[in-house]
């Protein structure tokens, strides 16, 4: 099976889907679903395949003008390539592109193509955001004003600014996604990328320090408290290991941004078939395997978790191959490396000393938050006071913005998560019969995320965002796909249409 059929048709088989009729109230060209080729493939391997070089030698001039030369034709082929292209550089090294701000580059190529060729769209995001857009741009605003008036306003800049991007990827994700087939490109993609990204790491610890991405990551953290070597290697119980991390990478970071994405392989894993299922299973391994390598003892358990409810779902035969293999690389892994054994096997000791000083900083923000319990304290002013963060994303938006931005944050996530669980409620929006099992898996990827940035502080939005817009678009798209279509046609024995 080639890449592209792995990617454009995954879970498409075995659908339940109506009869089309002919008195259709919108033509075949808007309800036609964007397709991924083989040369939208091509190119994004391409894309990867720079990045990757890029991180380890120097190629120039010459490799941003690539990047942004593959970049601008997949966006004009297909708007929804540029989530894909987001999502790339999210878990490759693109810093050593050389492209100054890839993030904005990329977003705003998505933004040009969608006013010049579909301005409609970008109309409908403006007149009729969806609701988790809605919520996140209040919350957003909110933000504005909060670092207007903030005491330290060029560090609350930069966390605004993640924010910012934030609301840009959910109206990429608005203007760009038009079915469920776009949306499972996009969920098995971002799986892919995330998998991948464990080779890129394994190329990068075998190089040491002879890599492009080394030097530059090392001249950034030169003056850093903990410098390069600190932040790759971890030392516990006399043991020291190295982390399977990029240079420069934050361990509980790169675990949270792993949950989502190892949901997705086990989702494909169980909707797929034949070599299919090989594919799947190989790139849950290397994203568990790259989770667990952080050392992050979050990471762990939320693997675990997300593996449990994996096997609640049922059809135990087909969870035991996946997780039996990870199973036995996790055994293997701890029993080989006596650091990572000590660091997981710890984890019990680390809550009762405290977390290993969590506790503390958590109580630390509540005592902020009661100072100024409706407004909070302001923009970074946690950073300002105790020159770190709270490790816990809830608490620092608590302190920092008070009730009143808590309320809104956790408004983000009540919504997707409201709108998602309707395609639970009732099958019939559901045109395809497994998007019930990948909402499922997203939902516990979900999950799996709201727990890591409960132990994280992680301000970064645009990945946790992303996932909610995923989830809520799971049923709004297939309440579209069927607005247009009689209900099935049910006989005595099975529906009409069924494999």
């Amino acid at each position: 099976m080639s890449a592209c059929e792995i990617i454009g048709n995954t879970g498409a088989e075995e659908r339940l889907t109506a009869p089309t009729h002919k008195h259709e109230s919108r033509s075949t060209s808007d309800m036609k679903p964007l397709e991924l080729s083989w040369i939208d493939v091509s190119l994004l391997m391409c894309l990867w395949g720079l990045v990757l070089v890029c991180s380890v030698i120097s190629l120039g001039v010459a490799a941003p003008t690539v990047f942004l030369l593959i970049a601008t034709i997949l966006i004009v082929r297909n708007p929804s390539n540029g989530l894909l292209i987001l999502l790339l550089i999210f878990y490759a090294p693109a810093i050593t592109v050389g492209l100054p701000n890839i993030f904005t580059v990329t977003a705003s190529l998505v933004l040009v193509r969608t006013v010049l060729m579909n301005p409609a769209s970008l109309a409908g995001l403006l007149l009729r955001p969806s609701r988790v857009l809605l919520w996140a741009g209040v919350f957003v605003l909110f933000v504005t004003i909060q670092t207007m008036f903030s005491d330290n306003i060029m560090l609350a800049l930069t966390y605004y600014k993640k924010y910012l991007e934030g609301i840009v990827l959910l109206g990429i994700l608005s203007v760009s996604i038009r079915s469920s087939d776009d949306l499972r490109r996009v969920l098995s993609w971002w799986a892919i990328v995330a998998g991948l990204a464990t080779l890129v790491k394994a190329i990068h610890i075998y190089m040491g320090d002879d890599t492009v991405l080394y030097r530059t990551m090392e001249k950034m953290f030169a003056n850093d408290a903990f410098d390069l070597e600190h932040r790759i290697h971890i030392r516990h119980g006399g043991e020291t290991g190295r982390r399977f991390l990029l240079p420069g990478e934050e361990p509980n970071y790169t675990s949270a941004g792993l949950a989502f994405p190892f949901a997705m392989a086990l989702a494909f894993y169980r909707n797929s078939r034949g070599s299919s299922k090989i594919f799947w299973t190989v790139i849950a391994g290397l994203t568990a395997v790259a989770c667990v390598g952080t050392y992050s003892r979050s990471g762990f358990l939320v693997i675990a978790l997300i593996g449990g409810l994996y096997l609640l779902r049922g059809n135990l035969a087909q969870a035991v191959v996946p997780l039996g293999l990870l199973g036995g690389v996790f055994i293997a892994a701890v029993t080989l490396i006596p650091s990572l054994h000590k660091r997981i096997f710890g984890i019990g000791g680390a809550v009762q000393e405290g977390a290993t000083g969590r506790f503390d900083l958590w109580q630390q923000a509540i005592d902020m938050w009661l100072e100024s319990p409706v407004f909070g304290s302001g923009m970074s002013s946690f950073y300002d006071r105790y020159h770190g963060a709270v490790h816990n994303s809830y608490l620092q938006v608590l302190a920092e913005t008070g009730l009143v931005g808590f309320l809104l944050y956790l408004m983000v996530i009540v919504t997707a998560v409201r709108i998602g669980q309707r395609l639970h409620a009732g099958v019939p929006h559901a045109c395809d019969s497994r998007e019930i099992e990948l909402s499922a898996m997203t939902r516990a990827g979900l999950i799996g995320f709201c727990f890591m940035i409960s132990t994280v502080t992680y301000q970064d939005v645009k990945l946790f965002w992303l996932a909610l817009g995923m989830y809520a678009a799971m049923f709004t798209v297939s309440r579209h796909a069927t607005a247009d279509q009689p209900p099935p046609i049910v006989s005595h024995h099975r529906i009409i249409g069924e494999a």
